[in-house]
């Protein structure tokens, strides 16, 4: 997935060069958070952190939807709108994502420790749970995109209470967290900051960097490439992001995921580029009962690029499940 491509490169960059270089200085230009809030943004204070989150939808049932890495909640936005009529929606801009807060000291100022740090991945999972607790949400239908699909896995194995079905889109399961050598490199001050040279270049690439997405990158709206550009002009967007990519680690579900009881659609892109169709494949072995439909001629977001035919789907899965109650 792109996490790990993103590591791959910056493992190369650091030990190309392994001469001295000095700390980088924050980048000119950025700003809060907050100045880029739409007139339906809401902000939830969670641990202290400003988390950007949109609730759409008159239904009872409540659909969380979980985007993936690099991306924002916006990538459900035509999905959402499709499914307003029926639903409750949730979407929310994971940390170092869009535009919640980026927090890069804790609370004293001081740099973060392995129990402080609001990156690392089980507090990435226990923010979820504090968000349905935050929405009254007793109980969700879990919507995730690649790794955002590896988050709502983790949470029905961890709170299987708060998770009554589970709907995927290329899912990210089988990878996560960086490379051995990556992690003993990640521990030195040279690694960090070559990292945050490169993850700085994602500002002056060219769309192409979000379009890999797409099977047809022409056919990406130009209005989600703004929304996926516009988080590169919040304040700590890198450091936010660098600090995000090297706290990952293997959540260890793999092992676990025969454990999963619920009812689970897997929608996956025939030329995913980024996750491959064979890893939902294996995915539907591992859990018999989890049923996956591939789109032909459709990549990495098919929320994005076939949202119409999602919803569709989504729709009557969760209809189906209403009829077996």
């Amino acid at each position: 997935m792109r996490l790990r491509y993103v590591l791959a490169v910056l493992l190369t960059a650091a030990v190309g060069t392994m001469s001295g270089c000095a700390s980088l200085p924050d980048l000119e230009g950025m700003q809060s958070h907050r100045e880029f809030a739409q007139e339906d943004s809401r902000f939830a204070v969670i641990d202290g952190i400003e988390i950007h989150y949109k609730e759409y939808g008159g239904g009872e049932e409540a659909l969380v939807m979980l985007h993936g890495f690099l991306s924002n909640l916006h990538t459900w936005d035509y999905v959402g709108e499709e499914l307003q009529d029926s639903y409750k929606v949730y979407v929310y801009d994971r940390l170092a994502f869009g535009i919640t807060e980026r927090p890069v000291t804790d609370r004293d100022g001081k740099s973060f420790t392995r129990d402080t740090n609001p990156y690392a991945s089980d507090r990435v999972l226990q923010r979820l749970v504090q968000l349905l607790d935050y929405w009254d949400v007793e109980s969700a239908v879990l919507v995730g995109n690649s790794a955002g699909a590896n988050l709502a896995v983790q949470a029905a194995l961890a709170y299987p209470e708060r998770v009554s079905a589970l709907v995927l889109t290329a899912p990210a399961v089988y990878r996560s967290g960086p490379p051995g050598i990556a992690r003993l490199l990640i521990r030195t001050g040279l690694f960090n900051r070559f990292a945050l040279r490169y993850i700085r270049s994602f500002q002056d690439q060219d769309d192409s960097i979000f379009e890999s997405s797409w099977h047809y990158p022409e056919l990406m709206p130009d209005e989600l490439k703004a929304w996926y550009r516009q988080p590169l002009g919040v304040e700590n967007w890198d450091r936010a992001l660098w600090e995000y990519t090297r706290m990952n680690r293997d959540p260890g579900i793999v092992k676990r995921l025969g454990e999963l009881e619920l009812p689970i659609l897997i929608i996956h892109g025939s030329e995913d580029q980024v996750v491959s169709v064979d890893q939902s494949r294996r995915l539907v072995q591992d859990i018999p009962h989890a049923r996956l439909i591939i789109f032909e001629e459709t990549g990495h977001a098919p929320q994005e690029e076939r949202p119409a035919e999602t919803a569709k789907l989504m729709r009557e899965f969760l209809q189906e499940l209403r009829s077996a109650e």
